[in-house]
């Protein structure tokens, strides 16, 4: 809530943040998975455990950015 602060007369705001954030989130990973299982079927294995290293480096350098509390 770096921009905007809520006031309690708009907190359906709030949620629609969040249900937006919750769908752009969950709605991607199963098409890229179908994706990488489409194109790297003699791989599987490998193309999803980099996927999978590559998210979890992602998740990592925003909480390094975030415990630090570095200010945008």
């Amino acid at each position: 809530m770096l921009i905007w602060k809520p006031i309690p007369s708009q907190t359906y705001v709030f949620y629609i943040l969040a249900c937006i954030a919750g769908f752009s989130a969950a709605v991607p990973k199963p098409l890229v998975s179908g994706l990488y299982s489409h194109l790297f079927a003699d791989t599987k294995e490998m193309a999803f455990s980099i996927f999978s290293m590559i998210t979890n480096l992602g998740f990592l350098v925003i909480y390094s950015y975030s415990s630090n509390g570095i200010q945008l």
